[in-house]
């Protein structure tokens, strides 16, 4: 069953970071992980600016609160001038920054990020982080 290969993948790391966008997908890995791994070994991070809507924020904090996981807010305005003029590349350049800035960071454990698989900006972005 694919949940029982989630929760396989999700238990071979000690502890993780979330990227929380306020999405479905990312809210539920953030709450399946949060149960496979325990609330004290799960954290999320949400990257906020004008590309998120203060909703989807606010969706986020409410739910790691509920769930009762670390929760961080970073913002993503010093990015805006790339993406000001919509690239085709804009979401390798947003993951990017936000990989980085993580990195940078050193936040607990592997950071998990969802990602669709017809496009992989994740996956660029996390092979060029510097």
């Amino acid at each position: 069953m694919k949940l029982d290969k989630l929760e396989k993948i999700l238990k071979s790391y000690k502890r993780i970071t979330v990227a929380l966008s306020g999405g479905v997908d990312s809210a539920f890995l953030l709450a399946f992980a949060s149960k496979a791994l325990g609330t004290q070994n799960v954290r999320a991070i949400t990257a906020c600016g004008p590309h998120l809507a203060e909703d989807e924020v606010e969706y986020a904090k409410a739910l790691c609160a509920s769930l009762g996981i670390e929760h961080d807010v970073i913002s993503m305005d010093h990015i805006m001038p790339i993406l000001a003029p919509n690239p085709a590349d804009r979401c390798y350049h947003c993951k990017k920054a936000m990989f980085s800035m993580l990195n940078r960071r050193q936040f607990c454990g592997t950071v998990l990020a969802c990602a669709q698989l017809d496009k992989k900006p994740a996956i660029k972005s996390c092979s060029s982080l510097e």
